[in-house]
């Protein structure tokens, strides 16, 4: 019983690896890639990703395709041309699975940061502008402008 009970057990991890190494399989972008997100424009974009090596992947975005494969290592990566503003588009990935991302925008990326209190109004603070009809004639207070 004990011999079989040990046959059994090694069968299972046996299979559990090879389940494993069939998740590896799969062709799997950077995590920075998600549906919802901007890329920049005016610039060339950078999609890269992990698969099996060798494996042929195909990137398409807005129209345009691009193949590319897997090196040595299992790293792979597609440089698309500029594009413009627009959107909503998708970005499929294809090589063992498919991988879509919906409403991909080109656009303007900016990562800003600041301050806790960078919600608050100027209007409000020392130093701030006062209202004019007239910007010429408009008056600092605090110690900017008299």
């Amino acid at each position: 019983m004990k011999k079989s009970k040990r046959n059994q057990s090694i069968i299972v991890l046996l299979l559990l690896m090879v389940f494993n190494l069939s998740l590896f399989a799969n062709v799997k972008p950077a995590q920075i890639f998600s549906s919802n997100m901007v890329l920049q424009n005016g610039t060339k974009i950078p999609v890269w990703g992990w698969a099996d090596k060798g494996e042929k992947i195909t990137v398409t975005l807005a129209g345009t395709t691009i193949e590319t494969t897997a090196g040595e290592d299992g790293k792979w990566m597609v440089k698309f041309d500029k594009m413009e503003y627009g959107g909503p588009h998708t970005m499929t990935i294809h090589g063992d699975n498919t991988i879509t991302f919906e409403n991909v925008m080109i656009g303007e990326v900016w990562i800003c940061s600041g301050q806790s209190n960078m919600q608050m109004a100027l209007r409000g603070s020392y130093g701030s502008m006062t209202k004019s009809t007239n910007f010429k004639k408009s008056v600092w207070v605090g110690s900017v402008y008299r």
